[in-house]
């Protein structure tokens, strides 16, 4: 006769009772039989021997039997014999399931066991289940993500042995790791995440597996950097993995106001040329610290953007971006500051020919009027010289200086003083001068010295005039000084000559 054989008779025995029992999974035939086994020792001696040899035959039966009883009468004192026999009934049938069952049976044994009571003192068994289990998971990719997952949450020792076993760890899918890292970050298993994601992930797979796993844990972004902090740390982490995931990270959050300490991590590492981003990553990143007036944000985009540009090779497209770059950074006095000293130094590369192209397209927007004119002076400064060497440009200025000099002194009166010439005179005198010069040199002197009398007289009247709360020479200082800045050819020369002399602040 088996475990399971009926007992003749029109009143089942009890022994018959706890038969079907076992049997059934009957919870409350099993509270009855149980209760009977505690209260009368011949029904114990009768019906206990049945019980052991469950324990070997049939321990799941056996479990369900001894669970029932406990979860009717967990106050009784004989329940500290049941707890025995439920622990042996656990870790009896976890063996079967580890060497017979497959891999959703022996997961539904370990979770069912991590589910009891903690007062069923069942943790010894789960993590013998769950270190013998390890020997089977090398093989069973689902089995080692189901038991790692189970012992993430219930027992860290067990899943730290786990994970450092490279056959288990080797065998687990990119989709598989995802779910598995979320939950240590979940349960805030960091330094199990840290050794995990070291040992077992690639870095071509890391940033969407790191990315997929902190969305599922709900973490905040501070913890997000103090992770990366941790695998930069351990060696693991590179500076272009860091963005990458930080991007995903922040795609995933749709770029949310919380997510703000990850979004200014991007500006700053965007501003390293040598990481690459999506082009379309700076304008998304411009447009964010707009949003919440972020001014590190701005500028780490901005910079990024900057670097796009010195690489177009259109001129066009270059003043396109430039406009958006300038319209969108409008808001951020700091921001704006940086791209006109930015513009300064990127201006200064371009030919003569390329700025005046340039200067040309920048005109119809209003927005680049500021970068236009830092434009303007740069030209301005190379028309001044020309072709001439700095020597040759001096003594160009002291010849000049010179002829201006004696013109003036030939013909300008002195102070308070009105002076006359005859002209009789004058036309003699020049006459014996010009006498042996060919007609065509002197025509071409006399179309010069009227342009040159017109340009004197203009340059004049484009100077910065005086006025009755501005005298001349508080003009002429604040010119020299850079407090004012030069409007025409002869402030020009004022401005100049005090930077020349170091009257004036470099931030002026």
């Amino acid at each position: 006769m088996t475990l399971f054989d009926p007992i003749p008779g029109d009143q089942p025995s009890p022994l018959d009772r706890l038969h079907r029992a076992l049997d059934e999974r009957d919870a409350a035939e099993a509270v009855l039989l149980a209760r009977m086994i505690d209260a009368d020792a011949d029904a114990a001696a009768a019906l206990l021997p049945v019980l052991d040899d469950a324990l070997a035959a049939h321990p799941d039966a056996l479990y369900a039997f001894v669970r029932a009883r406990l979860a009717a009468d967990a106050e009784d004192p004989a329940s500290g014999e049941w707890l025995r026999r439920l622990r042996e009934a656990a870790h009896a049938a976890l063996q079967v399931a580890i060497q017979e069952g497959d891999a959703d049976t022996l997961l539904e044994w370990l979770q069912l066991v991590a589910r009891e009571p903690v007062q069923y003192g069942l943790s010894e068994v789960l993590h013998a289940g769950i270190t013998h289990a390890g020997t089977r998971a090398c093989q069973e990719p689902k089995l080692a993500q189901g038991v790692l997952m189970l012992a993430i949450k219930r027992d860290p020792a067990a899943a730290q042995k786990m994970l450092a076993n490279e056959e288990i760890t080797a065998c687990l899918s990119p989709d598989q790791a995802v779910p598995l890292l979320g939950l240590m970050l979940k349960e805030r298993r960091d330094e199990l995440a840290v050794g995990f994601v070291a040992s077992s992930l690639t870095l071509e797979t890391a940033a969407d597996v790191l990315a997929g796993a902190f969305v599922r844990s709900g973490r905040t972004p501070l913890d997000l950097i103090s992770l990366t902090a941790q695998l930069t740390t351990a060696g693991f982490m590179t500076a272009q993995l860091s963005l990458d995931v930080y991007l995903r990270v922040l795609e995933a959050l749709a770029w949310e106001n919380d997510a703000m300490p990850i979004t200014s991590q991007v500006s700053r590492l965007i501003q390293n040329p040598a990481l690459h981003v999506n082009g379309v990553v700076p304008w998304k990143l411009l447009e964010t610290a707009t949003a919440f007036h972020d001014e590190l944000c701005a500028r780490g985009a901005a910079r990024r953007i900057q670097m796009q540009i010195e690489t177009s090779r259109d001129d066009e497209t270059l003043v396109d971006l430039l406009e958006q770059l300038v319209s969108h950074t409008g808001w951020s006095q700091q921001t704006s500051q940086a791209i006109e000293t930015w513009w300064r130094g990127f201006a200064s590369t371009h030919t003569s020919a390329q700025l005046g192209r340039l200067q040309k397209l920048m005109e119809p927007h209003r927005d680049l009027a500021a970068l236009r004119t830092i434009s303007r002076s740069i030209l301005s400064v190379r028309r001044m010289f020309g072709k001439r060497t700095m020597r040759e440009f001096v003594d160009a200025v002291s010849m000049t200086q010179e002829m201006l000099q004696t013109l003036s002194e030939a013909y300008d009166p002195p102070a308070r003083r009105t002076v006359t010439f005859d002209a009789a005179a004058l036309r003699d005198e020049l006459g014996r001068n010009f006498a042996e010069v060919p007609p065509e040199y002197v025509r071409l002197l006399a179309n010069q010295l009227k342009a040159l009398a017109s340009l004197i007289t203009d340059m004049a009247d484009e100077r910065t005039k005086t006025s009755l709360i501005r005298r001349s020479d508080d003009v002429d200082h604040q010119l020299a000084t850079g407090d004012l800045a030069p409007h025409s050819a002869v402030d020009a020369l004022k401005w100049i000559a005090g930077y020349l002399e170091g009257a004036q602040d470099a931030e002026a």
